[in-house]
């Protein structure tokens, strides 16, 4: 389960370093949120939208 979990982690975050949409899509679940260091919030459609 340990690796499985630091795959996706990896995986992650090759797909936001090339701007791979297809595969974020992919890895994120509809209602992910996302919490950035000062609170702000961003829906998966939001943070999708930062890479189109």
């Amino acid at each position: 389960m340990q690796q499985e979990i630091q795959d996706l982690v990896q995986h992650y975050g090759e797909a936001e370093q090339k701007g791979d949409v297809a595969a974020l899509q992919q890895l994120l679940a509809d209602d992910f949120m996302c919490v950035g260091p000062l609170g702000f919030q961003l829906t998966k459609a939001q943070t999708l939208a930062r890479f189109t």
